[in-house]
């Protein structure tokens, strides 16, 4: 098994794939070929993934300005320091309570859920149409590789983001499932949507190991 050295990017307006480049090759990525990889992320890096090869002119075409691991980590701690002084400035919000029963409430929360799990559906078969104007990967062959970043900076921003939308999440719900502040509902519905897509982080633009299987 030989570990190659290879260069990640990502395309223009479009989250859901990857560009590959090992020396003189392209390569394109689905990131969500797999429910598994959204709910369980950090397998990615353990498990084959399917490739598939593209002449260099239509990866250059597709290819977007990346945006490297340290803003990203910027972003992350952005989104910290905006959800502490949410909390800390909006007590009015903390203190406004629905005046509806728990059944409700659970009926509140899973309504939401299924919306925001449809629109993320729809975001991604979107992202799949606009992918087949420059290329339709269903006609060309695959290849079966294991990627994964070289940086260790990438592996813990990739954990934090994950982690720390997944508390949001799970806090949201809890806070409005027992004490009915709107609060609690409003932080589910903002961080729910961006939970769904921090799986995308686990390979961002940068050096990556690749080994072919």
């Amino acid at each position: 098994m030989i570990l190659l050295s290879c260069e990640v990017e990502f395309l223009n307006k479009n989250i859901r794939y990857r560009m590959i480049k090992n020396q003189n090759d392209y390569y394109l990525l689905d990131m969500e070929t797999s429910i598994w990889s959204v709910l369980f992320p950090f397998i990615f890096w353990f498990m084959p993934q399917k490739v598939y090869k593209v002449d260099s002119k239509t990866a250059e075409k597709m290819k977007a300005p990346t945006l490297d691991s340290k803003k990203f980590m910027y972003i992350l701690l952005l989104s910290i320091v905006v959800q502490v002084f949410l909390v800390y400035f909006s007590k009015d919000l903390l203190n406004f309570v629905i005046s509806t029963s728990l059944l409700a409430n659970i009926l509140i929360v899973t309504v939401s859920s299924l919306i925001i799990i449809y629109l993320r559906y729809l975001h991604h078969k979107t992202l799949q149409k606009k992918l087949s104007q420059h290329v339709m990967i269903e006609n060309i062959s695959c290849e079966r590789v294991k990627i994964k970043p070289k940086l260790v900076q990438n592996y813990f921003i990739a954990m934090l983001g994950y982690f720390m939308f997944t508390v949001f999440v799970v806090l949201g719900v809890y806070i409005f499932l027992t004490y009915g502040t709107f609060i609690g509902i409003l932080c589910f519905i903002i961080m729910f949507p961006i939970f769904l897509i921090t799986h995308l982080a686990v390979l961002s633009a940068g050096p990556a190991i690749i080994t072919y299987c």
